[in-house]
């Protein structure tokens, strides 16, 4: 069965892929748009770098994540907040538990959900390439079906894992250039937030806070389970 998939805004589908796939984990049906957009804001300037503060493991220049490991360690710095947020504001306790896997290791979990970097095309705009995040899950009753939350849509979709699995090896031999990388101004608060960040987007390349080039990483995904699945 589809389902509404909240549309996020900004360079943030890391954070987008992660709320979606939790309202989808725990069945989360009152985990609207306004309480998502709202949350994804907090999540995502409680966790920017800061020229003026020490560059901690798990935090972001725009909500962008290029490198899994950093990626967790962002699940992982929120993972209390996370929780008292869907506890107070949704009324579900929830407990998640966080981990690395192999890409040939999905076929064997059952009851876990998934986010992985993905990349649509070949296709490549100047060399540049920006990869996204989605989560997925096994279908109810199916071997080889999953539910796709993509953030860039509003309705779930159904893909098989040879097609999610090529969707993530596009990303190989791929890679981001910060000074390639332009967004225009929109309406939103979160849009113009990270609009009035990226015009000081050189400063930080220079205090070493950015490193202009990152290579994309394929062959591994980030696995959410319930701290309490056997």
């Amino acid at each position: 069965m589809k389902n509404i998939v909240v549309k996020q805004r900004g360079t943030t589908c890391g954070i987008y892929a992660l709320l979606n796939g939790i309202k989808e984990m725990y069945s989360l049906s009152n985990f609207n748009s306004r309480k998502m957009h709202q949350f994804a804001e907090i999540l995502l300037k409680r966790n920017t770098i800061e020229i003026e503060k020490p560059l901690e493991d798990g935090q972001t220049y725009i909500g962008e994540f290029f490198c899994i490991d950093q990626y967790i360690a962002f699940i992982n710095l929120n993972k209390a907040l996370i929780e008292e947020f869907v506890f107070k504001v949704l009324e579900k306790e929830i407990s998640i538990n966080v981990t690395k896997v192999p890409f040939s290791r999905i076929a064997d979990e059952k009851d876990a959900l998934f986010i992985a970097s993905v990349l649509n095309t070949k296709l490549k705009n100047d060399g540049n390439v920006i990869s996204h995040w989605i989560s997925f899950k096994l279908q109810t009753n199916s071997e080889n079906k999953f539910k796709v939350l993509n953030s860039n849509f509003r309705i779930s979709k159904s893909k098989r894992l040879d097609e999610l699995r090529q969707l993530h090896y596009n990303l190989a031999d791929t890679s981001f250039y910060w000074n390639r990388f332009k967004r225009k101004n929109k309406t939103k608060e979160m849009n113009k937030y990270i609009w009035r960040r990226l015009q000081n987007k050189y400063l930080f390349i220079e205090k070493g806070l950015l490193t202009n080039k990152f290579n994309h990483q394929v062959g591994e995904v980030v696995m959410l389970k319930d701290q309490n699945t056997k």
